[in-house]
């Protein structure tokens, strides 16, 4: 997904990153967990669904307004 949602490769983490991390939190008592921004930012990161030839992953790429789309209604 960082590929995707990223805004450059100097922002992400490598997964033998993530792994050091979840690690150093856990002999710590810490227990890591990610948050993804949704929907905008995470939409982002499915864009590879169609030329994978798995399909639209995500229905709310790009979409607006956010209250139509997600569901949530004031």
């Amino acid at each position: 997904m960082a590929e995707y949602g990223a805004y450059s490769t100097r922002k992400t983490y490598t997964v033998e990153e993530m792994k050091e991390l979840v690690e150093y939190a856990r002999i710590r008592g810490v227990k890591v967990l990610p948050e993804f921004d949704a929907p905008a930012h995470v939409g982002n990161g499915w864009e590879w669904g169609p030329a994978a030839g798995l399909g639209e992953l995500a229905v709310c790429i790009n979409k607006g307004p956010w209250d139509q789309v997600s569901g949530v209604h004031n």
